[in-house]
């Protein structure tokens, strides 16, 4: 991600804070890749737990055979577990980056309008008309 806010740019506020923003900003950037590869590993175990089913449905396995897919089918979906919690993590990081890139944006803005709901009578109101 770029910097959104260039310090020298940034009216009122902390030099040494836009760039920690910034910095805290580029270090979630990774949080999208990540999700990518374990999409791709949680897709991978899928099609491993479909085999290791498949397996046990259609072979005709004797009762030791029949464990050792058991077993299997579970180290699977204890792996599979894994990579969902993961995934869930780098989820929330990519929200938490999403929404500190909104933010930095607004910081940004210099122009910003309020619309009275209530309080009509007030000097806000007669300047925004």
């Amino acid at each position: 991600m770029e910097n959104v806010i260039n310090a020298s740019e940034a009216v009122g506020l902390d030099k040494e804070f836009i760039a920690e923003l910034n910095k805290a900003a580029s270090n979630l950037d990774n949080a999208f890749h990540i999700q990518k590869e374990l999409h791709k590993n949680l897709s991978k175990a899928d099609l491993a737990i479909s085999d290791i089913l498949h397996d046990i449905e259609f072979s005709k396995l004797s009762g030791p055979e029949l464990m050792k897919d058991v077993v299997l089918l579970r180290q699977v979906l204890r792996e599979r577990r894994k990579i969902k919690d993961c995934l869930h993590i780098a989820q929330t990081l990519q929200a938490v980056r999403d929404k500190l890139s909104s933010g930095m944006k607004n910081i940004k803005r210099e122009n910003r309008v309020y619309n009275v709901r209530i309080m009509k009578g007030l000097k806000i109101a007669c300047q925004a008309q």
